[in-house]
């Protein structure tokens, strides 16, 4: 995408407008905003928890695959009856990913990659527009906040004002309320999942909801837990290079709250 649309993007007033001229700009310009990769390395681990239900068999190695079309509602970068595979570099997020609350059981499971393979990324170096679709992958839906999130948010007003485009770039918080400024958050971010899909069928690589500092657009990237940590939403085409290597049957601790970083990144937005 040229500078010019670049600039005219950036200067909206909203992120309805934002969208509105994105989607409006032909398919080859918004193509180009996700035209890097990157490389999941043989021997990798990749997570993935579901909850016990009580009656599955969760030991059987099946039901760590895609699930049937059929079944399949439509999720953050997946459309209805479109399956794909959401996994994680790292297990310690994958409990506040399913939703589980504190004493729940759940079954975690380690895939291991066989042979390297790429994935389209949203981490991208040089594109401050792909950071922004970025951040509206990762919005995060209020109802997946711990109380105490919530009554941080509320206490610094997080959310409450419209924002400009520029200002969502520079807030770090703006994960925990873009989802209120966008009408059908999954409709737009499964659209960006298309986009990332069509330059690469394996699957797509984003930053944790859970793990909400992320930077691009410059010539490094910054996250919260390293540039080598990541979410995957995996297709039937990027599934054929990992296995299921362990499945393990845990309990659920609630240790994982990020009221404290909150906190800490409202304060720095009080003091601008």
């Amino acid at each position: 995408m040229d500078r010019e649309k670049e600039n005219k993007l950036f200067k909206c007033k909203s992120l309805t407008e934002f969208l509105t001229m994105f989607f409006g700009y032909g398919i080859n310009e918004q193509l180009s905003i996700f035209d890097e990769s990157m490389t999941i390395k043989a021997g990798t681990s990749l997570y993935r928890a579901r909850k016990d239900d009580g009656k599955t068999n969760f030991y059987d190695p099946k039901q760590w695959t895609v699930p049937p079309a059929e079944y399949v509602k439509q999720g953050r970068l997946n459309e209805k009856n479109k399956p794909v595979l959401y996994v994680a570099s790292d297990e310690y997020l994958c409990g506040r990913e399913i939703g589980l609350k504190d004493g729940d059981k759940y079954y975690l499971a380690r895939y291991k990659c066989e042979k390297d393979f790429s994935v389209g990324t949203l981490f991208c170096r040089h594109s401050v527009i792909n950071t922004i679709l970025h951040r509206i992958v990762m919005a995060m839906k209020t109802e997946n906040l711990t109380e105490n999130e919530k009554i941080i948010l509320q206490k610094y007003h997080i959310g409450e004002y419209e924002i400009s485009i520029q200002e969502i770039l520079n807030d770090y918080l703006s994960v925990f309320y873009i989802d209120r400024l966008i009408k059908n958050l999954y409709d737009v971010t499964n659209k960006i999942g298309r986009l990332i899909l069509h330059n690469n069928e394996n699957g797509i690589r984003y930053s944790s909801v859970f793990e909400p500092i992320e930077l691009s657009g410059g010539n490094t990237i910054l996250t919260f837990d390293g540039e080598e940590h990541g979410n995957y939403a995996l297709t039937e085409q990027g599934i054929k290079n990992i296995r299921v290597e362990s499945i393990e049957k845990r309990i659920h601790k609630q240790e994982h709250d990020l009221s404290l970083m909150i906190e800490v990144f409202a304060q720095e937005r009080m003091k601008k």
